[in-house]
């Protein structure tokens, strides 16, 4: 009975002792579980909140830098420093993407990484409003680049700012998270290490118990357990420590020798609660006394002399009991305690930015709407302190016009660096450039809010707009007092030249011929300077307008050719145009901008070259389905320029030196006016120039095309096709001219460079049975003349039947009467138009058919002026013109060229005329009495008793200042003479419109 109740109680122990083994067991773990918990909620504060927190600092404070270094770069514009601070921005640029990665790789939870990438995206919009602003300085443009400073730079600058904000206070809240899970995690350890040792004790009185009911109990089972205590002990994370009743130290880990940097020997046996500081004294003296107590401090190592914030916490053990000992656990709470000054730190500094910004910053719960954070600039531009504010509804303050409704959350507006109102307490409405970002505080939708206060900035846009009023008044002063201006000198002007030329038309002495000559180039310099000062005033008040209207582009050239010719013979130069294929021939624009280019490069051109030739070439370069740009380029053989020289050409009132004005006059503004031209017309200009060999002026312009439907080819009569022609010319870029032409034309063709060559070419093809019906034939050639190769030519009784045409770039007096008794059929002076030569191949021929090979004359000689004479038969002129030496000038060019006219005093006048009797052109003046020609040229157009309401009407103007044309073709007038008129403008002017009788057929596809 004994036996099995001992059998019993025994199994009884065995079983209680094993349920003990079990729970000390899965207590162990449990602790170990939370020791290893806490011990990476240290490592992540310090890894994730820390790391980001202060990261996002440094990339907030670097960002303000580099604003800061923004607003130096547009204050001090110099060069140098512009440079040294966009370098220091780069290197500052590079920091941030340096932090902004270092924030995206240790960043943690969704939401973190979010605002991440945000950071990333608003930091690579920053650079192109930098570099904006960068360029503008270097431009010159600070006015501007202040203003992109001040207003989205700086918005965006607080953006960054703001998203770094978020970063820093995500951080925090991470980081506050973890500090109260390590408290939480530190509370269950002392829980579980309380319930382990008391398991530890119950597991230690369980063994006394058995021990004392079972005596055989062996000693081996006691220093198992002994052994397992001290493997927990030894082992633990915590720096560990038993004291005994009276205070000494009786046992510690490696842990707490680790930590207080000594040795366990020195350790054992100090009696803590006599000999170490008062804060350790009471709160183990608390714990003997059976009370749980903790205390922080900040220790330094005896032997390492590292210092170490501690935190220990004594656990009483049998409390009440005169053997009460204490258990003590350390832990290093350095780096926590270091990450929580770090967040400290950083918030401070946080709202240091916050409140010495100059930008207002709200932040607003999305939801209630209810004001929970401000800045002070914000607030005293409401007029109130951030306490009186904050709790308010903020729709009492900022979007007034929204009625009591968020555009954000009510309306789904976005706003973002747009101008809004705020309401200040005094009833103010304040202009903001305001900018809103949706953004979780604390898992809170929130908006921060962020809004520059632009009153200043208004202000000084009014100011501008005052200015600017009266700038535009200042100037449609200045160009009424030019136009007036331009009228009393113009019209006096046109009297002086005009009568001088008429005069230089009279028998005169050679005495009275140089006295008038100076008169009349007198009165055209004065005439060129006032133009291109004129010019130049218009273009500077942004007043010069284009034309867009269609026009010939080879008629220009031939036209400009006219106007030159005669000062290129005089200076025995070759003069030549060369429009290369794929240019077309009609095109969209403003005809009298490019004439007035081309005339500038080319009166230039031949000005500073004193022998050579001028070639005028014109090429295609781009295209798409509206427009065509071409290039013309001026090539001379004259003086050059000089390299160093030739960048300030195109500035205004800027010539090479001082000596080429002395020695060839000008303004200076010419080249100026032209670049201003070319950029009007879409392109650019430029040169290139060797001294002493010559230069190369090159310009392109933007044309518009004309539509597919309107295609206009001239095809010569059948009369010439297929027709053989030699060229004989020692020049070759005539002789390409010339072949582009007959090319055109379906004629063959073939060139020689010298007389010789020409007669071989000749013989040669009679004996091939494929002789030439025509050769073009050069004046001057070096090796034999003109007049030379044609008698040899006519001498041939195999030749004697080719027709000969004579170009000449120099006439002479009886040059007329000696070609045509050596029998050539034509003389034309070059550079040759096209429609003459044309013309002059055609009537050429036609007369060499119709007449007998062996009469003994030629028939009449054709000349530009025959072929002139055959298209001007049967024209009529009214001239509408009230002074009276403006009549007498008009009449005599008229008459020179050959057109008869008719004169009136003024509209009313000229309409009557009109209506007896049918005009080919009218010449209006546009100031007249009774009824001027604005109003006279109206009533043509609408009247129903004229002849011809669609009467070509050429206005007539002293005036020439920006509108004068525009005006002009407003009411119906055709085109437009600035006074005072010029013979050869004249002449050029009704060619253009009496239209071509050169015997070619114009056709227009209207397919």
């Amino acid at each position: 009975m004994i036996t099995r109740r001992k059998r019993m109680i025994t199994q009884s122990f065995v079983i209680g002792f094993c349920f003990v083994i079990i729970m000390f067991t899965f207590g162990g773990l449990a602790f170990l579980n939370e020791i290893n918990a806490l011990s990476h909620l240290t490592r992540s504060i310090y890894q994730h909140p820390l790391v980001v927190s202060n990261t996002a600092l440094q990339c907030s404070l670097t960002i303000t830098k580099m604003h800061r270094t923004m607003k130096d770069i547009v204050l001090f514009p110099d060069t140098v420093a512009v440079d040294h601070s966009v370098e220091l921005i780069n290197r500052e640029e590079t920091a941030v993407y340096k932090d902004l990665d270092l924030i995206s790789r240790t960043i943690l939870g969704d939401q973190g990484r979010a605002l991440a990438r945000e950071a990333h995206t608003l930091f690579r919009a920053w650079k192109p409003i930098r570099d904006e602003v960068i360029d503008l300085v270097r431009n010159h443009e600070t006015r501007q680049a202040a203003l992109i400073t001040r207003g989205k730079g700086a918005q965006h600058v607080l953006k960054m700012e703001a998203k770094m904000y978020d970063l820093n206070r995500y951080a925090k809240d991470k980081a506050t998270h973890f500090l109260d899970e390590s408290d939480r995690t530190v509370t269950r350890i002392k829980f579980k290490t309380l319930a382990l040792f008391t398991l530890f004790g119950g597991l230690v009185l369980l063994i006394g118990v058995i021990t004392a009911v079972r005596s055989y109990k062996s000693e081996d089972e006691l220093i198992r357990s002994e052994h397992r205590h001290r493997v927990i002990f030894e082992n633990s994370p915590l720096g560990m420590i038993r004291f005994s009743p009276d205070g000494r130290i009786i046992d510690l880990n490696d842990q707490f020798v680790g930590l207080m940097g000594s040795s366990r020997e020195k350790l054992i046996g100090f009696n803590t609660a006599r000999d170490s500081e008062p804060k350790m004294r009471r709160a183990l003296k608390k714990a003997l006394l059976g009370e749980v107590s903790e205390y922080e401090d900040r220790y330094t190592s005896v032997t390492g002399g590292k210092s170490a914030d501690i935190r220990v916490i004594f656990n009483p053990v049998n409390p009440g009991t005169r053997d009460t000992e204490v258990i003590a656990t350390l832990e290093d709470v350095t780096v926590r305690n270091q990450a929580q000054k770090e967040i400290q730190d950083n918030e401070q500094r946080l709202k240091l930015i916050l409140d010495s910004v100059q930008t207002g910053i709200m932040i607003v719960d999305e939801n209630t709407h209810q004001i929970l954070d401000i800045n002070p600039t914000a607030a005293q531009m409401i007029g109130v302190s951030p306490e009186q504010i904050i709790g308010n509804d903020c729709r009492q303050f900022v979007c007034p016009a929204c009625k009591g409704e968020c555009p954000i959350s009510d309306l789904g507006q976005k706003i973002d660096n747009s101008e809004q109102v705020l309401l200040a307490v005094s009833g103010e409405q304040i202009p903001v450039l305001k900018t809103v970002t949706r953004t979780v505080i604390k898992g809170r939708a929130c908006l921060v809010e962020c809004f520059a206060d632009i009153r200043k900035q208004k202000e000084t846009e009014e100011a501008l707009t005052r200015a600017k009023d009266a700038a535009e008044e200042a100037s449609r002063s200045k160009a009424a007092f030019l136009a007036n201006m331009s009228h009393e000198i113009r019209t006096p002007m046109n009297g002086v030249i005009g009568m001088t030329e008429l005069l230089l038309g009279t028998g005169l002495s050679a005495e009275q011929m140089d006295f008038a000559t100076t008169i009349k180039t007198s009165g055209e310099s004065l005439l060129a300077i006032i133009n291109d000062i004129l010019d130049f005033s218009k273009i500077e008040a942004g007043k010069m307008t284009l034309e867009n209207i269609r026009f010939n582009v080879r008629t220009v050239l031939e036209e400009i050719a006219d106007i030159f010719s005669l000062r290129a013979q005089e200076k025995n130069l070759e003069y030549v145009n060369i429009i290369r294929p794929g240019v077309p021939t009609f095109l969209l624009g403003d005809p009298q901008r490019l004439r007035q280019i081309l005339v500038n490069l080319i009166g230039n051109a031949i000005k500073f070259t004193t022998q050579g030739e001028i070639t005028i070439r014109v090429s295609r370069t781009g295209e798409n389905k509206d427009q065509v740009t071409l290039k013309f380029s001026i090539e001379d053989t004259g003086i050059g320029i000089q390299k160093d020289t030739q960048a300030m050409l195109f500035e205004s009132f800027s010539q090479e030196d001082t000596s080429t004005t002395r020695k060839y006059g000008g303004t200076g503004l010419g080249l100026s006016i032209s670049k201003q031209l070319c950029e009007l017309l879409g392109g650019d200009i430029g040169v290139t120039s060797t001294q002493g060999k010559g230069s190369t002026f090159w310009f392109t312009a933007a044309f518009g095309r004309l539509p597919d439907s309107f295609k206009q080819e001239v095809i010569p009569r059948e009369d010439i096709r297929g027709k053989a022609i030699l060229i004989a010319d020692a020049h070759k870029t005539t002789r390409y001219v010339l072949k582009e032409d007959l090319k055109i034309w379906g004629c063959r063709y073939d060139d020689a460079k010298t007389g010789h060559e020409a007669l071989e070419k000749l013989k040669t093809g009679q004996e091939r049975g494929t002789p030439f019906d025509m050769v073009i034939i050069d004046k001057h050639m070096p090796d034999m003349d003109g007049d030379t190769l044609g008698k040899l030519i006519k001498a041939d009784p195999g030749l004697h039947a080719t027709t000969l045409i004579m170009l000449t770039a120099a006439a002479a007096r009886g040059d007329a009467r000696r070609i045509r008794q050596l029998g050539f059929a034509a003389y034309l002076k070059k550079p040759v138009k096209q429609s003459d030569l044309l013309e002059c191949l055609r009537t050429a021929h036609h007369a060499n058919t119709q007449t007998d090979q062996d009469a003994p004359a030629p028939g009449p000689l054709i000349t530009t002026h025959s072929i002139a004479e055959g298209r001007d038969k049967g024209v009529r002129i009214l001239l509408a013109e009230d002074n009276r030496i403006n009549q007498k000038v008009a009449i005599n060019h008229l008459k020179k060229l050959g057109y008869p006219a008719d004169v009136v005093m003024n509209g009313k006048e000229a309409i009557k005329a009109l209506e007896e009797a049918a005009y080919d052109l009218v010449l209006m003046d546009c100031m007249m009495p009774e009824m001027d020609g604005f109003e006279a040229t109206a009533n043509i157009r609408n009247s129903e008793t004229v002849f011809d309401t669609d009467i070509p009407i050429i206005a007539m103007t002293a005036n020439a200042m920006a509108g004068d044309r525009e005006k002009c073709l407003a009411c119906g007038m055709n085109d437009y003479l600035p006074k005072p008129v010029k013979p050869d403008d004249l002449r050029l002017m009704l060619e253009r419109w009496l239209g071509s009788r050169d015997g070619s057929v114009i056709t227009q596809d209207k397919s």
